[in-house]
């Protein structure tokens, strides 16, 4: 009976074990990859920040958008060629503050990391008024440079001297007539231009309110209200909330972000009430088949000591650096690739630090583990050790010849260790038959949630797909 019962505890110590070391990976990881304070710490000093915002303006090198995405419909043909020809992505590398980037860019991905792992209940929202203000001012430059842009300025001047010469005391009497845009219209340098019928009532209408200007003067203004009009900076907002971008996004769905924040959150909830309910049942299986402070201590030490050792091997990983690098190539590595910029190698570190600060929390805890098992066990034996030498033997009997017997424990009947047996036996066995209940229900609930993430976001993606981000963004832009 003796060796069934520690051959059955030491079964029950291994998965005691097991369980423990799981739980002390898990701890370890929910400390570092997925702690904001430590991802915003590690982000900050890995200087993660300046490799995004060099990646952001390589992108931006790489590809050209034209003005005329962002203006608003209909264009007339003047405002379609020279629109057309702005490159707004060197507007952009021109006239943007990578201070600002920089700053934006890491207020966006921490909150937004934040925001996922429940530590925050919104997503950020960007200020923008800097790059709002240069941009605009950047292209009214940048237009007024352009080829096409001069030679319509060129024959905006010869109208406006054909106002001056013959039709200024008319203009200022009397409203516009259509017999002077027609006749304007019908001029062989208005034909051979890009202005239009709409384009020649607003230079007279530019006319009529800086007549007094110069030429220049009047068809500079003439050139920024027509953008102003097509893009009119202060009818945006100065910031970007990416939570109603999102809103607007996945308007009939569930955002991936949100979506994602629930996995998380479910994943965490049910992995520790698992494992709290398996330390909970297998810690009362071997007080109940110990039956004594004694023999429980003993055995729940000695898991606690071997799952302390396993904790700290495994930390020990943290010297080779193989795991940091098989991360890093799977990740960041064709990023690398596409990139030339010095600051990329910042993401090998960066991955290197989570690595580094994950294997160190496991030497901890398995540090911690060992002492206090160990303790425990110094404890018992101390006790032990101090009740058998205060031993008070008044009560044993003394027969004739001057022996010291001990007096014998009063007998409780033979049916009632059976039954108490039996009652262990039963408790036991309801315990042994709930932990593999107990870890059914939790791969299940891990498996549910995992397939309603993954149908959620394959049917965000595909609603997104069938969106126009430009005109989501213009929308989340403007004001109402």
């Amino acid at each position: 009976m003796k060796y069934i019962k520690g051959f059955f505890l030491t079964f029950v110590i291994f998965s005691f074990i097991l369980v423990l070391i799981l739980s002390q990976l898990l701890f370890a990881f929910n400390s570092t990859f997925l702690s904001s304070k430590y991802f915003n710490n590690s982000f900050e000093k890995n200087n993660i920040s300046t490799s995004i915002k060099d990646i952001f303006i390589n992108r931006l090198e790489a590809n050209r958008i034209n003005a005329n995405e962002l203006a608003s419909p209909p264009l007339n043909k003047f405002e379609e060629n020279n629109l057309a020809s702005v490159d707004l992505g060197r507007i952009i590398l021109e006239h943007l503050d990578q201070n600002w980037v920089e700053e934006q860019i890491s207020l966006l991905i921490k909150e937004s990391f934040a925001f996922v792992f429940d530590d925050s209940n919104a997503l950020p929202i960007i200020d923008i008024k800097i790059a709002k203000d240069n941009f605009f001012k950047g292209l009214i430059t940048e237009a007024m440079k352009q080829a096409s842009t001069n030679k319509d300025i060129e024959t905006i001047g010869e109208v406006i001297k054909l106002l001056d010469n013959k039709y200024m005391a008319l203009l200022i009497d009397n409203d516009t007539t259509d017999e002077i845009v027609n006749q304007i219209l019908n001029l062989e340098i208005v034909k051979a231009s890009n202005l239009d019928r709409d384009m020649i009532l607003t230079i007279i209408k530019v006319y009529r309110e800086n007549r007094s200007d110069n030429i220049d003067e009047i068809s500079h203004s003439l050139v920024s209200e027509m953008f102003n009009s097509k893009i009119d900076i202060n009818n945006y907002k100065d910031y970007f909330d990416l939570n109603l971008f999102l809103e607007k996004s996945f308007d009939e769905v569930e955002n991936p972000f949100y979506s994602l924040k629930i996995l998380i959150s479910s994943i965490r909830s049910i992995t520790l009430r698992t494992i709290l309910l398996l330390l909970l049942v297998l810690i009362i299986i071997v007080i109940i088949a110990n039956f004594s402070i004694k023999g429980t201590i003993k055995w729940l030490s000695n898991g606690l000591i071997i799952a302390g050792l396993s904790s700290i091997l495994i930390g020990l990983l943290k010297f080779f650096p193989f795991i940091s690098k098989i991360l890093y190539y799977n990740t960041f590595y064709k990023i690398q690739s596409a990139q030339s910029t010095e600051s990329i190698h910042n993401f090998q570190y960066w991955i290197q630090s989570f690595v580094d600060k994950f294997f160190t929390m496991l030497i901890i805890q398995g540090i911690i583990l060992t002492a206090l098992a160990i303790l425990a066990l110094v404890a018992i034996r101390f006790t032990t050790y101090n009740y058998t030498s205060n031993y008070d033997d008044s009560d044993d009997l003394v027969i004739s010849d001057g022996t010291a017997v001990k007096t014998p424990v009063k007998s409780f009947g033979i049916s009632s260790p059976i039954l108490l047996t039996a009652i262990r036996v039963i408790i036991i066995s309801i315990l042994i038959i709930l932990i593999p209940v107990i870890s059914l229900w939790g791969t299940r609930g891990l498996k549910y949630n995992f397939h309603n993430y993954k149908a959620s976001t394959a049917l965000s993606l595909e609603h997104f797909n069938n969106k126009n981000m430009l005109e989501i963004m213009k929308n989340v832009l403007e004001k109402k």
